[in-house]
């Protein structure tokens, strides 16, 4: 069976995913991080005989019910939506820690079946920055720190600066306003405070244009983002020009940069992933990160890629050849 493990019905990419199962017949259930409670999914965690932590899921409305032994493959999409289930802040923060917890039984207890992703792969920029420039990709100068000192002595006042989140992009919603956190250009003589938060720096590279990469088992797909003209999108084009939208066309890498990046994933021990890439005009391909649950619809659509249909295909194949090796043993 395949487990499809994503954070609500809302989510369009694990839904076109869906569609392409549905029309396959496949042998499929999706969990949703809110199947946790909204009273729709029975999910009971234990210890079984063997002394290994088993679960029971039970869906009402399918009256669909399968355990431990029934996965072969797990897809992770998200793990749930971070939304607030009690009014307290506190003790919303509390609930999160204790459902994120919860969740990672479901690791815990798959160990041995074949995972497209895991929950644990996100949030390690920095580990991938490391291993990025190992294998030969170019990556900015990178830098983390608390302290003006630092900044002083070891950036270079003629080069042009960013700062960016080191964990999961958020939004912020304050009464009428909702806020993206995302990068930002900073002035080193405009940071006065000798300490601050930890902030993650890194230089600016003055881009030709952008490249977005989708990974999937030792395959790459890829389109161009033509951001650079748009002052809205220049840093991030995740800041949504939606009045003058961004250019963007099928993209062709080169073997070189195709085998660096395969080398990368098989470090990190991914085999899916949305890689973001900068073309330089110095003609330099930079790599800032990967995001294993990052979305891939868009150059899907805009590279002609159909990669709905080769997600399907590849979760059908695996799930039969896992099953297959079960009945032989």
């Amino acid at each position: 069976m395949i487990l499809i493990l994503s954070k609500s019905n809302e989510e369009f990419s694990t839904n076109a995913i869906i569609e392409y199962l549905n029309i396959y017949k496949a042998n499929y259930f999706r969990f949703n991080g809110d199947d946790f409670i909204n009273g729709k999914v029975e999910v009971n965690f234990f210890i079984n005989n063997n002394s290994e932590w088993d679960f029971n899921i039970y869906d009402i409305e399918s009256e669909k019910e399968f355990s431990k032994k029934d996965v072969n493959v797990i897809w992770f999409r998200r793990h749930f939506a971070f939304e607030v289930y009690d009014d307290n802040e506190i003790g919303n923060r509390y609930l999160m820690r204790e459902l994120r917890r919860v969740y990672s039984l479901f690791e815990i207890i798959l160990t041995d079946c074949i995972w497209i992703n895991r929950d644990t792969d996100i949030d390690n920029k920095f580990l991938q920055l490391q291993i990025a420039q190992k294998v030969g990709l170019f990556i900015p100068i990178s830098i983390i720190t608390n302290n003006n000192k630092y900044i002083n002595e070891y950036l270079n006042d003629k080069k042009s600066y960013i700062t960016k989140s080191a964990t999961e992009v958020i939004q912020i919603e304050y009464e009428k306003y909702i806020k993206h956190i995302s990068t930002h250009r900073i002035k080193l003589d405009n940071i006065k405070e000798p300490f601050f938060f930890p902030s993650y720096v890194q230089e600016e590279i003055v881009k030709e244009y952008e490249v977005r990469v989708f990974y999937f088992f030792s395959k790459l797909y890829a389109i161009a983002i033509f951001s650079q003209k748009n002052k809205k999108t220049q840093l991030d084009f995740r800041n949504y020009d939606f009045d003058k939208p961004n250019r963007r066309c099928k993209y062709i890498l080169s073997k070189e940069i195709e085998r660096k990046i395969i080398s990368l994933m098989n470090k990190l021990k991914m085999n899916s992933g949305s890689i973001d890439l900068i073309k330089g005009i110095d003609n330099k391909y930079y790599f800032l990160e990967v995001n294993p649950v990052g979305q891939f619809g868009f150059v899907s659509k805009f590279g002609n890629y159909n990669l709905e249909k080769i997600i399907s295909h590849k979760l059908i194949r695996i799930d039969e050849k896992q099953k297959n090796k079960t009945i032989n043993v």
